[in-house]
């Protein structure tokens, strides 16, 4: 029994790095890491420098690149921003009618 808890406590080298004490594992092709029981992102290949990666997720966890979720935040940031006049908006809508 101790030997199954020291290959699950052992079994990644676990670093704490940077100002968010970012978690990093080691992981290889074809192993996996598993969140909150029901999130897996499993390494499929690995390549040319890039890491494909495949995730199994609930359909109710929404899943997006860095880059396209601050593109998304940014937008409804400035979305939220705008003033509407609701004269303008109601004279536009008639025309379109």
């Amino acid at each position: 029994m101790i030997d199954i808890l020291q290959n699950i406590l052992y079994s990644d080298r676990i670093k704490k790095i940077g100002v968010n004490n970012m978690l990093i594992l080691s992981r290889k092709k074809g192993e996996s890491i598993i969140i909150d029981g029901n999130i897996e992102i499993k390494v499929l290949e690995i390549q040319d420098g890039k890491v494909q990666i495949g995730i199994d997720a609930p359909k109710n966890v929404d899943i997006f690149r860095k880059e396209l979720y601050k593109s998304i935040q940014e937008e409804n940031i400035e979305a939220a921003n705008i003033k509407l006049d609701m004269d303008q908006v109601s004279q536009i809508w008639k025309k379109k009618k």
